[in-house]
């Protein structure tokens, strides 16, 4: 049970990528508002406290996006000083909301500017837009500022020792959890393939065409998923060596990808042939389940007469990877190309000083529109306005403005429901906050070319 949980988990999320992310920042951001909480009630300050190092633990766990580890823990050691700096200017300008507000505008145009100096700066700048807001959010006066500064410290190292000691993402075994995900893809596949034969088996020669098209956009979805998932595998194991031993692990996967293709090819044409018969069904199931007992080391077969499933099964049967050559190809990895460096000056504009500039003039209508609506909760106009912009190129902004405002406005909804519901069960509402926090970072980080999905940001 605990085996077939593990890879249903692995098809929809190589490598536990996700899994790992959810775990660590959910543990980063309890045990911070916990720990705050106490010290806050201890010494008799305000227990939004809590609430800031909340901001920074979730920051900690999501924004950072280095290539290597060491640069990872240079950004993250780097965060508590802008994160500081923001929090403090946006609590001494409590007084004055003009220039409260004029900093906050300030904050979003540098924040979606520094984009273009890459990942670091760009974990900079949403740490430091979020500093800023919190204190809106949550109000904190100047007489707490050193408490502020304390937590925001004791929020940091909290997500460094959870994201780089006890869930550190180490890459020999990220490497085996990749490579584990592409064999459970490959074998739901052929599992796949195997149901979709069998019912065409015992199926009535004039619904044989209806099945056969539906069954071709069930397969087609998961060899996408495949294709996408060898993909990012690649991209993992780029590296600054011509010829390394992760060039060779690429032409391996490449090759599994390409023999499943052509074994589906294969199956496809004589299912579609005039002359396929019941029996052509069946021995085509029969030799689907074969090569996912191959697929699952639970089968001796060695070779096969039909070239497209001997194909498959030489791909699966390559010698395995020993714990030497795991390790050079991780070595491999940790040496990566260099990011490549910013675009030159040229006459017109930056796409980021541009980004920067309409992110800015949409926070301000925005704030705007939102204060003329609610004087006391125009904040949620601001983030969902600021949230369009962030991570976003020119082509995405436009379905990111609806996404996320379709996801913050359904998330406020259900927000308001539950807390009705709710009302007095505390160990309900915390149990189900820690879940929502959960899955919201489990979906956060989805890659872009892994099935196009995106997690509304509830």
């Amino acid at each position: 049970m605990l085996r077939t949980f593990e890879k249903k988990l692995l098809a929809i999320d190589p490598a536990f990528i996700n899994t790992r992310l959810a775990i660590r920042g959910t543990a980063s951001v309890v045990l911070s508002f916990f720990i705050i909480s106490y010290l806050s009630k201890l010494y008799n300050q305000p227990p939004t406290l809590a609430f800031l190092g909340v901001v920074i633990a979730l920051m900690g766990s999501m924004v950072i996006n280095d290539p290597s580890p060491r640069q990872q823990m240079t950004t993250m050691a780097l965060l508590p000083f802008p994160a500081s700096l923001a929090f403090v200017t946006s609590i001494l300008l409590r007084p004055w909301p003009p220039l409260r507000m004029t900093g906050f505008l300030i904050t979003i145009f540098a924040a979606v500017w520094m984009r273009r100096f890459g990942p670091r700066w760009l974990a900079i700048g949403m740490v430091m837009f979020m500093a800023y807001f919190s204190p809106l959010f949550f109000p904190i006066h100047a007489d707490a500022i050193p408490w502020v500064l304390g937590s925001v410290f004791i929020a940091t190292i909290l997500s460094f020792i959870m994201r780089f000691v006890i869930f550190a993402d180490r890459t020999a075994p990220q490497l085996k959890r990749y490579l584990k995900s592409i064999d459970v893809r490959a074998e739901l596949i052929l599992r796949q393939v195997t149901r979709e034969l069998e019912i065409m088996a015992v199926a009535r020669d004039e619904d044989r065409p209806k099945i056969m098209a539906n069954a071709r956009e069930r397969i087609q979805k998961q060899t996408v998923l495949l294709n996408e998932l060898s993909l990012l595998l690649e991209q993992y194991l780029e590296t600054s060596s011509i010829k390394s031993k992760a060039e060779l692990l690429q032409l391996q996967i490449f090759e599994k990808e390409l023999a499943i293709g052509h074994y589906l090819n294969t199956v496809r044409h004589a299912a579609l042939s005039p002359l396929a018969t019941r029996a052509t069904y069946l021995d085509a199931a029969e030799i689907s389940k074969i090569l996912t007992q191959v697929i699952l080391s639970q089968s001796s077969v060695s070779s096969h007469p039909d070239p497209a499933a001997d194909r498959v099964i030489k791909s699966f049967r390559q010698p395995e990877w020993t714990e030497d050559a795991i390790a050079q190809v991780a070595a491999d990895i940790e040496t990566k190309k260099p990011a490549l460096p910013a675009e030159t000056l040229k006459p017109k504009l930056h796409v980021s000083t541009r980004q920067a500039i309409q992110a800015t003039l949409a926070t301000a209508l925005a704030s705007a529109a939102g204060n003329f609506v609610s004087a006391d909760r125009w904040y949620w106009a601001s983030i969902s306005a600021f949230m369009v912009f962030v991570g976003a190129s020119r082509g995405e902004s436009l379905a990111r403005a609806f996404v996320r405002t379709l996801g913050t406005a359904s998330g406020l909804l259900l927000g308001f429901v539950f807390a009705y519901l709710l009302s007095g069960k505390a160990h309900v509402e915390w149990t189900l906050i820690v879940a929502c926090l959960f899955f919201a970072l489990f979906g956060s980080e989805w890659p872009s070319d892994f099935g196009r999905r995106r997690c509304l940001p509830l």
